[in-house]
């Protein structure tokens, strides 16, 4: 499984890039505003994430573990898979963050593929979950379990078992201070 690649944009597309590494090139789909930003000849780094469609592997790319994160969570939303999580991620994540808590359905409604069903299906799937993993969340010995058990039924919605995310998260370095740190450790450690 590719989960990162290091290269070189060789050529750009309307939703996708190649990107050159060691003589290989990658087909790789990514978000409307990293294709903005994405010009031959560039180097980038990116997150992957492999599905084998029909009878081809699709690989979408990310710029950071957070991105990645938030399309896999976007994917435990019913009716939504990879080109709709994609196009989603087109908005910078945290404007897509507070339209999902403050139930912006005018905002949702206008990316390309979201209609009103699908927007409140996703509010309502993920505005508890973004509650909990919102950033800055503060970790400190007064509300440490509280937050721990947040943290680990956020996780556990994602699909990961109880225990191993359990024992991930005993291994977390002191100076992880917030749900949002502790949550990418998760990730970067599964």
């Amino acid at each position: 499984m590719i989960s990162y690649i290091e290269g070189k944009i060789l050529n750009k597309f309307e939703k996708s890039v190649i990107v050159e590494n060691n003589g290989i090139g990658y087909e790789l789909f990514i978000s409307a505003s990293n294709l903005e930003k994405a010009a031959n000849g560039s180097k980038v780094s990116l997150y992957t994430k492999a599905y084998l469609r029909e009878e081809q592997i699709v690989i979408y790319g990310f710029q950071s573990i957070e991105e990645l994160g938030f399309f896999k969570v976007l994917l435990s939303v019913p009716g939504v898979g990879p080109k709709t999580a994609m196009e989603l991620m087109g908005v910078e994540l945290n404007k897509l963050k507070g339209a999902i808590l403050h139930s912006d359905l005018a905002m949702l409604t206008k990316i390309p593929g979201i209609g009103k069903k699908t927007a409140e299906r996703i509010i309502l799937e993920l505005k508890g979950k973004l509650e909990i993993l919102a950033p800055g969340t503060p970790y400190s010995k007064e509300n440490e379990s509280e937050v721990e058990d947040e943290i680990i039924e956020a996780i556990t919605r994602l699909g990961y078992q109880r225990n191993h995310v359990n024992k991930v998260l005993k291994n977390i370095p002191k100076n992880i201070k917030n749900a949002e740190e502790i949550i990418k450790y998760f990730l970067q450690n599964v």
